[in-house]
């Protein structure tokens, strides 16, 4: 069970404050950001507490492995968070302590991987029936014709009646889609979206299954 976490000097000594010091000594000689710093030096903390009254030194993989269980079972972890929590391990015991091998049977956690939203056709074309600004319109049909991706604009709804939660990256994942249900090649569009896996590309067969729309009923 995880104990309340107070400061390290007032569970462990001056120990735990000089591992703190060099810790995050040792990520601002590798340049990491300060959000960063700020973030692994929390989820140390965390883990200390976790370990109390033992040192990260004299604990176990199997140990190790249990921390990392009992924060998902208690927190319901995202993918994102358990894996900054192994990262802050992993410094500590790769980059700081040289104890690789303790790391050695700790996997990765599975990436989660969410269905996009897509928009059908009429809806697009509903939507850049709605910008009165042709620069804009411009912008938008260029982003859906080409499959480009819009990192400078980021939540973006349109004035139209759709209620879907649609950005300008939608229009990205219904370019793939559309072409997919066209029948292309999920090759030439994993090329034209600069996919470096097909794995990532296969994510639009799950939305909708072009085969489906070629099945003819029999009468």
């Amino acid at each position: 069970m995880l104990m309340i976490l107070r400061e390290p000097t007032e569970v462990y000594g001056d120990w735990a404050l000089v591992l703190l010091q060099t810790y995050k000594r040792e990520m601002t000689i590798r340049h990491y950001s300060q959000k960063t710093i700020k973030t692994y030096l929390s989820l140390l903390r965390r883990f200390l507490g976790y370990i109390h009254p033992l040192h990260p030194k004299d604990i176990s993989t199997f140990q190790i492995k249990n921390y990392l269980s009992s924060i998902v079972e208690k927190d319901s972890l995202s993918y994102t968070t358990l894996d900054q929590n192994i990262n802050a391990l992993r410094f500590l015991y790769v980059e700081m302590y040289r104890l690789g091998f303790k790391f050695g049977e700790i996997a990765r956690p599975r990436s989660e991987r969410r269905i996009p939203v897509v928009l059908a056709k009429e809806e697009v074309l509903i939507i850049f029936g709605k910008i009165n600004n042709p620069i804009h319109r411009l912008m938008l049909q260029l982003m859906y014709s080409s499959g480009l991706r819009v990192s400078e604009v980021v939540g973006l709804r349109v004035r139209a009646g759709i209620q879907k939660n649609a950005s300008c990256h939608t229009l990205r994942h219904s370019f793939a889609t559309h072409l997919l249900e066209a029948g292309t090649d999920i090759r030439y569009i994993q090329n034209l979206l600069g996919h470096a896996s097909i794995v990532t590309t296969n994510i639009y067969t799950k939305v909708r299954d072009p085969h489906l729309f070629k099945i003819k009923s029999p009468l």
